[in-house]
């Protein structure tokens, strides 16, 4: 996909460039299939070597969490409403001022 297949490039663009680079990925849901979930890994291994920080949330434990009955479209906006409070956490203790300084160079 777009982002498996982009993301490598662009996380490597930004390392040369000497940016501090900070991956949040998702692993698919177990419905979306093998060949999917083979194209993730594939690409979550070579986007590691380009970030400075990979994190990887597995959808499969938000079936856990949502339940067995959970719709598809409730599956995909757990999803997102997880990467979004990731991305906002990692972005907020980058950029506002705190009780504890966090460093990442």
């Amino acid at each position: 996909g777009t982002g498996t297949g982009a993301a490598p490039v662009v996380a490597q663009l930004a390392k040369e460039m000497g940016i501090l680079t900070v991956a949040v990925v998702t692993k698919p849901f177990p419905f979306e299939g093998r060949r999917r979930m083979q194209v993730a890994l594939k690409g979550i291994e070579e986007l590691s070597q380009h970030c400075d920080s990979l994190i990887t949330i597995p959808n499969e434990k938000l079936i856990t969490v949502l339940g067995r009955n959970a719709t598809m479209i409730q599956a995909f906006r757990a999803a997102n409403d997880v990467l979004q409070g990731a991305v906002q956490g990692i972005a907020d203790l980058i950029v506002r001022p705190g009780l504890i300084n966090v460093d990442f160079a």
